[in-house]
């Protein structure tokens, strides 16, 4: 009866579907049997995911299964048993809507695309009948069933299987659509034939469809709203849900009082009905100074209510790399792997606004209200709870409740005490508990240290008293902040007083070189002086020997067995916290005694803990050699020693002329600005080297580290767009290394010659950016014989050579002399695929490369170039500036290709950088933000789209901004001499 498919063919496209599948997709798939499977599956899904009646996705994926019905069961039909072709499709649905759907919109591209195949049919209940009379429609269905289980592989394999490029993957959604087409084509012809051989049968089934259709659109509706619909009282405030992922510190035993403030948090950031839950996001500040207990009510709440929340997340932000850390760890958290900060920020930020899970996300230690703007995360469906020293955070429009924290109550007060007597199986009387928190003003901080300290001393209240008031008149009081009440820093500062009496020399050394490093994960290991612990063991009995001549000679320990036993002073005595991770111990120390002991610390106890802490980090961080090779972002060697880097430089004002070994230290500060440059935080990278450049300006620095500190300053400079500055200390760099080889004659290294040929070679580039292409062309020359001559000594110079043929490359492109330009451009190819640190030369070969191409009118071979800069560069470094500026450019080709789906593919290349350049922690580059959306207009223009005039405008103020021209720019040109290097 139905001889026009080979029943074998049923099982052919089933083995084959098999076979692409990843073992967890196919239990997937055949855990789906049939649609009743599938439809119980969705509506679970439907309310994990708090989906609202009416939303435009899932009313799509209602009808995808409408359509799927009658193929399914015409299918299982045509199979004749070979296999159950329906539990297939059902299954395949079903994975990819689990998989693929938690990214609203690429669930959305891919049902489009299922209904776009399935539309192809008739629309009817059945095809059993019109099977009977149609040979072709019996092909159409089958070729249907494999069109739709291909699609379902390719759609898990562009979005579900934990692909972390995903604008790459939606790009080559869009690109390959027209082979999508092109099949859709054929199928439709088919299926106009069949119409022909079954058009009776066909006709009289969609009369009886739309006879039956009015009648069900309302049971239908009131189903799905049934299905969907929580009522309030359904709802319940404190609902418990597991907590999938919980990253905030350890519980801390000995937290009291704070009933009141742990109640006003929870009810507003719980609501209590799903009206307010969608109203919009809850976020509550806490606001006091500092000491007063804000991070530990913090940490109580997240520990007290995380059964509310399936996620609880920690991100400390007193700095913008603290901050990007926090997100960097939650993206390897969910699993969203580490492709650099800007692209780890922006996939959590997306995460955190499409989930369907209810999370929490604490900010701790906030400072500067612009630099959280870009970490702020948007969604209902999440809380917010911040901490801070900054009273105008109060004011913030995103802050939904404001909460100002003041010192403990009495009662609450006397209760630590008590607690912490009691956890060293002490006891105190409530007087002496009273008069301790009265003297401490009810400062948690300062409750803890006067209560450690008695413990720690085994000393009466009485005696402490006596001491304590004997300091009580310190003349080292830090009133750090104008609204503290007297006793605040009176309290602080004396207590110091009084426990640096009790220290040791060393003691006192171990906390002033603590107090040089970041406040809150100090690695014990990093306090370890040595390699290793057997090496310094081995050390130990010829250090006690020099300890032993003179006891009170003041010393930085070298031996861990020492160091040990200084800490557990400061642990006792609560200057120093410790806790044990997974990697080891961490030490931490609060910020408030850490301004209070490097304020009090000798001329000659600074120098002493400075210099240790500077020739410590120098051996850890990785000194690089970036004129040879390209410098490594992702060295495991530097990210836990960055943020100690980033604390020297905090404590410079405290450091000022005092320093022993400035040479070390800017050069400790030009490899952590490198670093942070190549993560893409240009803000302190460039902090960093601005820091070294101070140093190198007014300390006896050698000329070829301040040659070196000049030239990566310049670069940074440059990539902020501050062109006429980077030309500025590009040139100073030369003249100073011109000035150290005439000094040193003969005598001057090899990486002295190297570091003059790349001198030459940055001053190309800046050159070609400006388009002094005469000068570009003599500096690149000079650069190729120098390096060339190095590489005759029998030197690797190949990744120097790469940089230098790139340039020579650009210059003779922008002089038209394309042939050269293209021999080059060979040149700088075959260097990059010959090492590691050349290959990552790639990406701007092509883009550059791609760039004359699309000058020469050659689209098809740009677009290609730019397909591959924009991949390597994506892969590298996620969401960057160079990523956008290649996604720039590829727009560029699609939009001359001018037909509309080139033009959408451009208008979405244009948005996806806009999104890049705008979401960067810090140093938003303006020109090419206006420079991007002047294009998007122009795209978005041909396409008739209706945000077109607002992206011009949008363009055009920002360019008036940057320029300060009284006359509106409207051609691209105009915006091309704003970002000559786009």
């Amino acid at each position: 009866m139905y001889e026009a498919v080979d029943p074998s063919r049923w099982a052919d496209v089933d083995r084959r579907l098999r076979k692409e599948l990843k073992s967890n997709e196919s239990a997937r798939l055949l855990a789906i049997e049939n649609v009743e499977i599938l439809q119980t599956k969705l509506e679970r899904l439907k309310q994990q995911r708090r989906v609202r009646p009416g939303e435009n996705t899932w009313n799509r994926l209602n009808k995808v299964v409408t359509l799927l019905k009658p193929v399914a069961q015409a299918a299982d039909v045509l199979a004749q048993g070979a296999c159950l072709p329906s539990a297939v499709l059902w299954g395949a649905l079903g994975v990819v809507v689990e998989l693929v759907g938690s990214r609203t919109e690429t669930l959305d591209n891919v049902l489009l695309a299922y209904e776009s195949l399935l539309d192809v049919l008739p629309t009817v209940p059945s095809f059993t009948e019109a099977l009977r009379e149609s040979s072709n429609l019996q092909v159409a269905i089958v070729d249907v069933y494999d069109a739709f289980t291909a699609l379902s592989v390719r759609s898990l394999k562009t979005f579900g299987r934990g692909s972390r490029m995903h604008s790459w993957n939606t790009f080559l959604w869009m690109r390959d659509r027209k082979l999508f087409q092109n099949s859709i084509q054929d199928l439709e012809a088919l299926v106009r034939k069949a119409r022909q051989e079954a058009g009776h049968a066909l006709m009289e089934q969609r009369r009886a469809r739309e006879a039956q259709t009015l009648g069900k659109v309302e049971r239908n509706t009131e189903d799905i709203l049934s299905a969907l619909s929580i009522g309030d009282a359904d709802w319940p405030r404190n609902q418990k849900t597991q907590t999938i992922r919980f990253t905030a510190p350890p519980k801390n035993p000995s937290f009291v009082g704070r009933e009141e403030r742990l109640g006003a948090i929870h009810r507003h950031l719980q609501p209590t009905s799903q009206t307010e839950q969608s109203a919009q996001q809850r976020s509550v500040v806490l606001c006091g100074l500092g000491g007063v207990g804000k991070t530990q009510l913090a940490i109580e709440y997240a520990h007290r209510f995380k059964n509310c929340y399936q996620f609880c997340f920690w991100v400390t932000c007193d700095s913008l790399v603290r901050a990007a850390e926090g997100f960097s760890e939650i993206a390897r958290v969910l699993d969203l792997g580490d492709l650099g900060v800007v692209q780890n920020l922006g996939n959590v930020k997306h995460w955190f606004h499409t989930t369907y899970e209810r999370w929490l996300l604490i900010f701790d230690n906030a400072e500067r209200l612009r630099d959280m703007a870009d970490f702020w995360p948007q969604s209902r469906n999440g809380a917010v709870l911040l901490t801070t020293q900054d009273a105008r955070w109060l004011s913030q429009e995103q802050i939904t409740l404001g909460l100002q924290l003041d010192s403990l109550t009495r009662t609450d007060g006397v209760d630590l005490v008590g607690r912490l007597f009691k956890h060293r199986d002490q006891s105190i009387t409530e007087a002496d508990a009273v008069r301790i928190v009265d003297e401490a003003g009810g400062l948690p901080l300062a409750i803890r240290q006067i209560a450690s300290y008695i413990l720690a001393e085994d000393m009466n209240t009485t005696l402490f008293f006596r001491n304590y008031h004997d300091h009580r008149h310190s003349k080292t009081v830090d009133a750090w902040e104008e609204s503290a009440t007297p006793w605040y820093s009176y309290t602080l500062a004396t207590f110091l007083d009084v426990a640096f009496g009790k220290l040791s020399a060393r003691g006192v050394s171990t906390l002033g070189i603590i107090c040089f490093l970041d406040a809150d994960k100090i690695q014990e290991r990093f306090l370890c002086h040595g390699s290793s612990i057997e090496e310094e063991k081995e050390e130990e009995e010829d250090e006690k020997e020099d300890l032993d001549k003179d006891d009170n000679e003041e010393v930085v320990f070298h031996s861990p067995i020492e160091s040990d036993k200084d800490i557990k002073q400061l642990c006792r005595y609560s200057l120093v916290s410790k806790c044990r991770t997974e990697s080891g111990i961490d030490l931490s120390v609060h910020r408030q005694v850490k301004r209070q002991v490097l304020n009090r610390l000798t001329a000659t106890q600074l120098d002493l803990c400075s210099s240790w802490v500077m020739q410590r980090l120098r051996q850890l961080f990785p000194r690089q050699t970036p004129f040879a090779s390209e410098f490594d972002d992702e060295n495991s060697n530097c990210a836990p020693w960055i943020k100690h880097i980033l604390a020297l430089r905090n404590a410079m004002p405290t450091l000022r002329r005092r320093i022993q070994a400035p040479e070390v230290l800017a050069s400790l500060f030009l490899d952590g600005g490198i670093y942070l440059w190549a993560k893409g935080l240009l803000s302190d990278g460039k902090s960093l080297t601005g820091e070294a450049k101070t140093l190198c300006d007014t300390l006896p620095v050698g000329k070829s580290m301040t040659a070196q500190v000049y030239s990566f300053h310049a670069s940074i400079l440059s990539d902020c767009g501050d062109v006429d500055r980077s030309l500025k200390y590009f040139q100073r760099s030369l003249e100073i290394l011109k000035s150290h080889l005439i000094a040193v004659r003969d005598m001057a290294l090899d990486s002295d010659h190297a570091l003059l040929a790349n001198s030459w070679n940055n001053l190309a580039g800046i050159y070609n950016a400006t388009h002094d292409y005469d000068k570009a062309e003599m500096y690149n020359e000079l650069s190729v014989r120098q390096k060339q001559k190095i590489a005759r000594k029998g030197l690797d110079v190949s990744y120097l050579l790469c940089l230098s043929y790139q340039n020579m490359a650009s210059t003779y492109a922008g002089q038209m002399r394309y042939d050269e330009a293209a021999e080059y451009f060979g040149k700088a190819t075959q260097l990059g695929d010959l090492t590691e640190s050349t290959c990552r030369r790639a990406p701007l070969i092509s883009h550059n490369f791609g760039i004359m191409r699309l000058e020469q009118g050659r689209t098809g071979e740009a677009r290609e170039l730019f397909e591959t800069a924009w991949k390597q560069r994506y892969e590298r470094h996620g969401d960057h500036p160079d990523t956008a500026a290649s996604l720039h450019m590829l727009a560029c080709c699609y939009h001359l290709m001018g037909d509309t789906d080139s033009l959408k593919i451009a208008r979405f290349l244009l948005k996806d950088a806009l999104r890049m350049l705008e979401s960067r922690p810090s140093d938003v580059d303006q020109s090419r933000v206006a420079r991007t959306e002047f294009k998007l207009s122009i795209v978005q223009r041909a396409l008739d789209d209706a945000g077109a005039d607002a992206s011009r405008e949008h363009a055009q103020q920002l360019y008036l901004a940057l320029t300060g021209s009284p006359t509106r720019p409207s051609s691209e040109h105009e915006f091309d001499v704003l970002v000559p290097y786009i």
